[in-house]
């Protein structure tokens, strides 16, 4: 049965008329614009080296945190978004276990991968989700928020709050350590890597509404140190206890 979820509706205003200045270009300007260019660079690299990665990755488990994962969803029948599905190995899995689930990338020819496997996908960045407020019951992002920066994890992080149902399940993992790691795959093409503490997942989770949240450092199911962190989108009743 093919999974249905409702989109946002976008809005394209008219190209304007482009404007003009001498100013100096402000700090925070220049790092974004320095992110979206190293943003770009690793979308690239896994558009040119889909395959290989699809096939590199494609046995990797995190059997589990998604048992635990699902364990937590509000209703058992409840949609789960795959953020960051990539070829689509853990669609894979909640199809094969019973949970109907959709994916988001931003790289199409791993979502071509994804797509040519029977999966639901959609084309997308984490920083804006293009589904309705309150679609899914669970988000999985697995090595997906590894290519933000703070800012825009936090970003990430409030558009999963803001369309996951209250109570909902949310399972990240991220790489372990600190500052920025730069790698170069077989062709040449540059992938940026974004490090974290568990501390510091810990308060962007809580500052973007989660609960209940437990972020552990553990080794990666393939390579290097990540933390898992599993976390339930707060409801009414959890900011009444709060206050």
């Amino acid at each position: 049965m093919p999974v249905e979820i409702g989109l946002r509706e976008q809005v394209e205003g008219g190209a304007g008329l482009a404007r003009t200045s001498t100013a100096s270009v402000s700090p925070a300007a220049e790092a974004a614009s320095l992110f979206e260019t190293r943003l770009s660079q690793t979308i690239e690299s896994y558009d040119s080296n889909a395959e290989i990665y699809a096939e590199r990755f494609q046995f990797v488990d995190l059997g589990e945190d998604r048992r635990r994962f699902l364990q937590h969803l509000p209703k058992s029948t409840g949609l789960v978004l795959d953020a960051g599905c990539g070829p689509g190995r853990d669609l894979g899995f909640f199809m094969r276990d019973g949970f109907p689930a959709i994916g988001l990338d931003k790289s199409a020819e791993l979502l071509r991968i994804a797509r040519s496997a029977g999966h639901a996908v959609v084309h997308g960045d984490l920083r804006e989700l293009p589904f309705e407020s309150g679609s899914f019951a669970g988000i999985w992002a697995c090595a997906s928020l590894v290519h933000l920066p703070n800012a825009e994890l936090a970003c990430a992080l409030a558009e999963f709050k803001r369309v996951l149902r209250p109570g909902g399940s949310l399972f990240v993992s991220v790489r372990h350590g600190c500052g920025i790691e730069e790698r170069f795959d077989p062709s040449g093409h540059r992938r940026w890597f974004y490090l974290y503490t568990a501390p510091e997942i810990r308060r962007l989770l809580l500052e973007s509404g989660f609960v209940d949240i437990d972020a552990e450092v553990q080794p990666g199911a393939a390579h290097g140190t990540w933390i898992n962190a599993h976390a339930r989108s707060a409801g009414n009743r959890d900011i009444a206890d709060a206050c």
